[in-house]
């Protein structure tokens, strides 16, 4: 099937341009003029400084002035006056886009600086103002990083969890821990929805997250601490109750009752009690609890330790990747109530919207911070802060969908068998197709909320397609998978395998550096009378088939090419294996001494063995003949031992035998009764003979060996000459002939054994 390149979605990014409108609401233009001037370099300065934020963020600052008359300049001097509400909607824009924020200064009299509040005002949409004038210009620039850090750099909490773009679940659960006659509660989830959970989910909806589900639930006898560990498994709740006693500690210096915080680190996994969501979906639901204690540790607080004097102002705590929990202190004055009223609520669930925006990962510290104030908008969220998660999202969509599809494309390579069918390569060119619209959205048409809707699609699609049912394969079966099962059946049976191709590489290796070795001809120079000796047996050979079988025509001196191959092929080659034809450099010297012909002067072409400099003018075939005399002759002796063949009258193969540790290093020849010892211990008894004669070539020369009589009238000085084999080894070869035969032609018989 086809799909997209993944080219089209990797090192793709988005830019974030930002427009400051910085308005000055004084008389006095050289006031704006200056003021304007020192603020643009603040905020360029300031902007520099977040290098992760820059590498998105582009600001623009465009300046603005208006006269005293401005609606602005009859706004309460202090944003704790009644009438401050009224002047803030004159300021705020709530239909601008998202990259546009308005800083408005207010220039007041130096007479009417100390009635007059200096304070930063953040906006719940994308303005803030403050009250100026030479004198606090200094700290106003001071706290406008505070201002810009919050409002436009800030960035999501390291803490914050990834939000399920469907079908997310919100569960939401009263616990009664201990419910007795009076003191049993309910609450009415569609009124708190409407009144609480409404006005901040709509703000989101669409947005970050699309269907989500509200569930909620009423449970009986459970704890916020996890039950003591105890021998006996028998032990009813009454005694748990005397048991958790000992967790549940009273102040000493105020009347009320608390639990530390580290009592509440079992709080997820080690309570007794069913917290599960009655709602059945694959997505894990963010739990939100509203723990109402045992009646008589009323009230119940939070405290960090035993021995600290403060306590936890709200009375709840975060469990990271789980949800929430609030300790709700019912009132007892009217004991017969059991619903909870919604209005009574208000606390708990302002505090429970606190925990959903820090699971988010938007910060709740609204109150006045370093001279700076942040109003927050009756939704929970703040028109800022959601430009904040906007951009967050599609930041953070754009990555997945590309790890994502990378990871998909990786598995496509790895595994070649992987089934692709035409449902996922739709969902992949859907994501696809989505990922190019949120660019276009964000870098062309500067629409950040349809940006994050189709990044939000994207990734939806994306992690559909990654964890589509018939990828499944390429994870339990990818490559790495099946060697890891398979090995241990086939990996012994390949350890041979690969143990021979390494020898044989070895072996090649060896033979190259061998053969450049033997393509010089220095190594044969000193060794020219083995070359001469074979030379000469080989020309014998070469008479002989110039004869022919007609004696009566005269020699011509030529043999032919096919006759010579036929020869060589009789003499034992070292390095050579099967026939002498195959061998490349053997035919490439027999052509370039028959040059057109078929036929080749054999005196002229076997003087050139031992003709160096003859053959070192040959450029084309000079390393040729090098590695011919090397198959001749091979790399020199090896001393240390002697093969001695010997045979007896008209013994028509000789016999042989090695003797090892042989001392013939510098000697040329061995001492005739130092060889008939030799003999005499193979055979066992004594030798017996006339006439010794012993052979002038060695044994790998074809032809007839020629023979020399030994002097046996004189045998403390008669020696025996060393013969060199191609191969390097040393042998004698001997002839031993008895009176009888040389009288009566009758011979020792040849031995059956051989």
């Amino acid at each position: 099937n086809s799909i997209p390149p993944l080219d089209s979605v990797l090192n793709k990014t988005v830019t974030f341009p930002i427009q400051i409108h910085l308005h000055c609401i004084s008389a006095s233009p050289e006031f704006c003029t200056t003021l304007h001037t020192e603020t643009s370099g603040h905020i360029e300065r300031q902007s520099h400084g977040h290098t992760n934020v820059q590498q998105r963020l582009k600001v623009n600052i465009i300046q603005h002035q208006s006269d005293s008359s401005s609606s602005l300049q009859n706004c309460p001097s202090s944003y704790r006056e009644s009438s401050y509400l009224q002047c803030l909607e004159r300021i705020e824009s709530p239909e601008e886009q998202t990259s546009t924020y308005h800083l408005y200064f207010i220039h007041i009299k130096e007479h009417e600086e100390q009635q007059a509040d200096t304070t930063w005002i953040v906006s719940a949409s994308r303005s803030a103002w403050v009250n100026v004038n030479e004198h606090t210009k200094k700290s106003m620039l001071q706290k406008l990083q505070v201002v810009m850090d919050r409002m436009v750099y800030s960035e999501l909490d390291s803490s914050h969890i990834d939000i399920n773009i469907k079908d997310q679940i919100f569960s939401f659960t009263l616990l009664n821990s201990e419910p007795e006659r009076g003191y049993n509660f309910e609450w009415n989830m569609h009124e708190i929805y409407d009144a609480y959970l409404v006005p901040f989910l709509s703000r989101i909806s669409n947005l970050l997250l699309y269907d989500f589900h509200i569930d909620s639930q009423i449970l009986h006898y459970g704890y916020i601490i996890s039950q003591p560990p105890t021998d006996d498994i028998h032990v009813d709740r009454a005694d748990f109750t005397s048991i958790l006693a000992n967790y549940i500690q009273k102040d000493k210096h105020q009347d009320y009752h608390f639990v530390t915080s580290k009592e509440l680190q079992t709080f997820v996994g080690g309570t007794d009690w069913n917290r599960i969501s009655s709602l059945v979906n694959d997505v894990a639901p963010i739990q939100f609890m509203v723990y109402i204690p045992p009646k008589k540790y009323l009230p119940l607080h939070i405290k960090p330790s035993a021995s600290s004097s403060q306590r936890n102002e709200y009375d709840a705590f975060l469990v990271p990747r789980f949800g929430g929990c609030v300790i709700y202190n019912p009132s007892l004055n009217n004991e017969t109530q059991k619903h909870l009223d919604t209005a009574q609520l208000s606390a708990t669930f302002n505090i429970v919207l606190s925990q959903l925006r820090s699971m988010l990962g938007l910060r709740n510290d609204g109150e006045q911070e370093k001279g700076v104030v942040f109003l927050m908008d009756s939704s929970g969220i703040n028109e800022w802060e959601l430009d904040i998660l906007i951009r967050a999202t599609i930041v953070s969509d754009l990555e997945t969908v590309q790890v994502s599809l990378a990871t998909i494309y990786e598995m496509l390579d790895q595994v070649s068998q992987l089934p692709m069918n035409q449902q996922v390569a739709s969902i992949i060119s859907d994501a696809v197709y989505a990922f190019d619209e949120a660019l276009k959205s964000c870098n062309v048409q500067r629409d950040y909320r349809q940006c994050v809707q189709w990044t939000r699609h994207s990734n939806y699609l994306a992690k559909k397609a990654e964890y589509h049912p018939s990828m499944l394969p390429a994870l339990y079966f990818s490559p790495e998978f099946t060697y890891a099962v398979y090995s241990p059946y086939f990996l012994p049976g390949y350890i041979p395998i690969v143990a021979a191709l390494f020898k044989k590489i070895k072996a090649k290796l060896q033979e190259f550096r061998q053969r450049k070795k033997r393509c010089k001809c220095d190594a044969y120079k000193s060794r020219k009378y083995d070359l001469e000796l074979v030379a000469e047996c080989l020309r014998t050979q070469c008479q002989r088939r110039d004869d022919g079988e007609d004696t009566s025509s005269s020699k011509t001196g030529k043999v032919s090419k096919q006759q010579l191959f036929e020869l060589l092929g009789r003499v034992k080659l070292m390095g050579v294996k099967g026939s002498v034809e195959n061998e490349k450099h053997i035919r490439q010297i027999v052509q370039d001494a028959a040059g057109d012909g078929d036929e080749i002067e054999y005196d002229a072409f076997l003087d050139l063995i031992t003709d160096f400099e003859a053959t070192e003018k040959k450029e084309r075939v000079k390393c040729e003949w090098n590695l011919f005399r090397y198959n001749l002759i091979g790399d020199g002796r090896v001393d240390g031992k002697v093969s001695i063949f010997y045979r007896f009258d008209a013994w028509p193969e000789p016999q042989s035998f090695v003797v090892e540790n042989v001392e013939t290093t510098k000697h040329l020849s061995l001492p005739l009764q130092e060889v008939l010892k030799y003999i005499e211990d193979e055979i066992d008894e004594a030798v017996p003979y006339m006439e010794i004669r012993y052979a002038l070539n060695p044994t790998f020369v074809p032809g007839k060996r020629g023979w020399q009589a030994l002097d046996v009238e004189n045998l403390e000085k008669a020696k025996v000459p060393l013969l060199i084999n191609n191969d390097g080894t040393l042998e004698i070869d001997m002839w031993l002939r008895t009176k009888d035969f040389i009288e009566n032609n009758q011979g020792i018989p040849l031995p059956l054994r051989q």
